[in-house]
């Protein structure tokens, strides 16, 4: 059965700076240390424009500067990971069905078994999210 994981990406949208975090983290796991800057309207604030490679390359007036992968930016990736759903229920046909296993039903007069489902893991939505590497990164 193939999963239309655009279901998933619909369902838990994903705000911007948590979109910058995670790039910025990928950057850092595949080019090596990179910095960040935390701008001093917080972590919401965040964008692609503030990681680089080096610390000197971002502007310190804007707010405080900080390793990618230790810091706030690792820090709100992996809390917005931690509030999506362990588990994710999708039908036959591959479309979300939500995150409570369907149950049985009654028309009044008879009971109807729910239809088969597929459990999405914790890891598998992570990864609709932001991709294997992440999800393994951030043991899901």
């Amino acid at each position: 059965m193939k999963i239309d994981l655009s279901e998933v990406r619909n369902a838990y949208p994903v705000p911007a700076h948590i979109e910058a975090c995670a790039r910025a983290i990928a950057y850092d796991l595949w080019h090596g240390p990179s910095y960040s800057l935390i701008p001093h309207a917080g972590i919401e604030a965040f964008t692609a424009d503030h990681f680089a490679t080096f610390a000197s390359d971002l502007n310190e007036t804007q707010g405080s500067i900080t390793e990618t992968y230790s810091g706030p930016v690792a820090d709100a990736l992996a809390d917005f990971m931690r509030d999506l759903p362990s588990t994710l229920y999708v039908d036959e046909n591959g479309y979300l069905i939500g995150e409570n296993e369907p149950e049985a039903w009654t028309d009044g007069e008879e009971w109807y078994d729910s239809e088969p489902c597929y459990v999405l893991s914790s890891r598998e939505i992570v990864a609709a999210l932001f991709g294997d590497f992440l999800a393994k990164e951030f043991s899901f």
